[in-house]
């Protein structure tokens, strides 16, 4: 019976591992920005040695008085909740740029000034769709943003039970049941055998 119930509580707070989804998220792996997809003035986008936070590498981006960057895809759940982490810093200070972060539908970063010293930026998002797109966005006039350290992890529960989870508790179910009625009439049945016994010994009769 213990079995049986430590099976379907296993079953009902088990929750898959979360995963690193992202490819490259360090920039440290060739050929050149494997797994990310540049946009527009791409030839302002390098790898950097030094200064970085995971690594060898980091992304430097400069994009002068166009808009660009860099954007990867996920594949995601729907309703499933994932965290989004990267680290950011700029060369100088300055407020002639902007810049904007976002996953899939949803905007987590937005603004037009940052430090000089790597600032490390964590959300918890949930996924609107089947994929979804990681986009770094800036615009740069006068000094490079730096990216390093990213990564999306996830889902940290299923938006909806597998199939075999729903079999798995099911049975686990049925068992504990089962094992609960074989229970009671054992302690149905000794409190006869005892009653029997007692009337037995007083010379009467049931």
């Amino acid at each position: 019976m213990r079995a049986s119930l430590a099976l379907v509580c296993a079953a009902f707070l088990a929750a898959p591992a979360q995963a690193g989804l992202l490819v490259n998220g360090s920039f440290d792996d060739v050929p050149f920005f494997t797994g990310w997809t540049p946009f527009g003035p791409t030839t302002s986008l390098q790898l950097q040695v030094g200064n970085n936070t995971d690594g060898l590498s980091r992304a430097a981006v400069y994009t002068g008085s166009s808009l660009g960057g860099l954007f990867q895809t996920v594949s995601t759940t729907p309703g499933a909740s994932y965290t989004v982490q990267f680290d950011l810093y700029t060369a100088g200070f300055s407020f002639d740029r902007t810049w904007e972060v976002s996953f899939g539908d949803q905007q987590l970063l937005t603004g037009g000034f940052f430090g000089s010293l790597w600032t490390r930026y964590t959300y918890d998002v949930v996924a609107s769709g089947p994929s979804s797109e990681l986009r770094f966005s800036f615009l740069t006039l006068n000094s490079d943003i730096y990216i390093d350290r990213v990564s999306v992890t996830g889902p940290s529960a299923p938006a909806v039970p597998e199939p075999a989870t729903w079999a798995l508790m099911l049975c686990g179910l049925g068992t504990i049941g089962w094992s609960l009625r074989r229970t009671r009439r054992t302690s149905l049945r000794r409190q006869q055998c005892c009653k029997r016994r007692s009337v037995a010994e007083a010379g009467g009769s049931i």
